[in-house]
């Protein structure tokens, strides 16, 4: 399982809150702290697409929003398991139309898959 993948399973089983801190991690994760500080501000989005992640920035999709002000440190999983399905769709369509791209879905056994996206001209 990948870091994001324990992020999601802490999130489904209510153990960390919906706008999470690395710090809430930590007791929950065995990843290193460094890890722990550096996956989620580089790949990370905010919600206006003003501010990316570095790996965003390199062509990574991002796995969760960045919650402004800065330096709060705070994130949200864009596909978060108390959302409906439709609310994770309209996520990830927000987010292909911040980036001008494909969007990506999470599949239930943790392999990402593509989804066209509904913008003809984002392909």
């Amino acid at each position: 399982m990948t870091l994001w993948d324990d992020i999601y399973e802490l999130r489904r089983q209510d153990k960390i809150p919906r706008r999470w801190k690395c710090s809430h991690l930590r007791e929950h994760l065995p990843n290193p702290i460094t890890a722990l500080r550096a996956a989620p501000p580089n790949q990370s989005i905010s919600k206006d697409g003003r501010v990316l992640g570095d790996y965003v920035k390199r062509g990574h999709h991002p796995k969760a929003w960045w919650i402004p002000p800065p330096g709060s440190g705070l994130y949200e999983l864009i596909e978060d398991p108390s959302d409906d399905e439709a609310t994770q769709l309209a996520a990830l369509d927000r987010v292909s139309q911040l980036l001008g791209g494909v969007r990506k879905r999470q599949s239930p056994d943790s392999r990402e898959i593509q989804i066209p996206s509904k913008n003809p001209q984002a392909t």
